[in-house]
């Protein structure tokens, strides 16, 4: 438990190796728990798998495993709450906290090792529809909201992983191509219109 036994190291540990860390950020450039919404009808589950399996890694990997999914009607809403997203540079980056066991030390939260409960747990699309709910509700609220360039990306923070002395230790970082939120905005049936 290297992270949960003292949360300052987490903070201030580089997300990535040569990159910046969560401590010293202003509280204008982050939001808590921010909530979302939007409709969700007739989920098309082949048209998500092939959304995900045309977007190059990680996600084409993780198609196999939402074509296999038991997927009901789904008619509704889609509701959820990310854990932080804060801004950095003029980007925005969405981030989730994990505090899953995958081995009693910070070796055993490798890349492949993240990978792999990223797919098991669903991670990649969870983050996916986090990064969709940002997109979504940027789009409404700020006319000049440009995904390339306002977008960068997501961080899912394995703590139990992150280790001091190796930056990005314990995080999976990516960022969601804006074809594949497309596609799955189209797969779920919500269109552009309205959060």
């Amino acid at each position: 438990d290297i992270a949960l036994n003292n949360l300052s190291e987490v903070l201030n540990t580089p997300l990535q190796a040569g990159g910046f860390a969560l401590a010293g950020m202003g509280a204008g450039d982050l939001l808590r728990e921010l909530e979302f919404y939007f409709p969700a009808r007739d989920l098309d589950l082949a048209a998500l798998a092939s959304a995900f399996a045309g977007a190059g890694q990680p996600f084409a990997a993780y198609a196999d495993d939402i074509a296999a999914m038991d997927a009901r009607d789904v008619n509704g809403y889609l509701k959820g709450y990310i854990d932080m997203l804060f801004r950095r540079d003029g980007r925005h980056y969405i981030l989730d906290w994990k505090s899953n066991w995958l081995g009693p030390d910070a070796d055993a939260y490798s890349p492949a090792a993240l990978d792999e409960a990223m797919r098991s747990h669903g991670y990649y699309l969870q983050a996916c529809l986090y990064a969709l709910a940002l997109r979504r509700s940027m789009e409404v609220r700020w006319p000049d909201w440009d995904q390339e360039r306002h977008f960068g990306g997501v961080f899912y923070v394995f703590t139990r992983g992150v280790d001091p002395l190796k930056p990005g230790n314990g995080v999976a970082a990516f960022r969601p191509p804006s074809a594949l939120l497309d596609g799955i905005e189209a797969a779920l049936g919500c269109g552009k219109t309205g959060l």
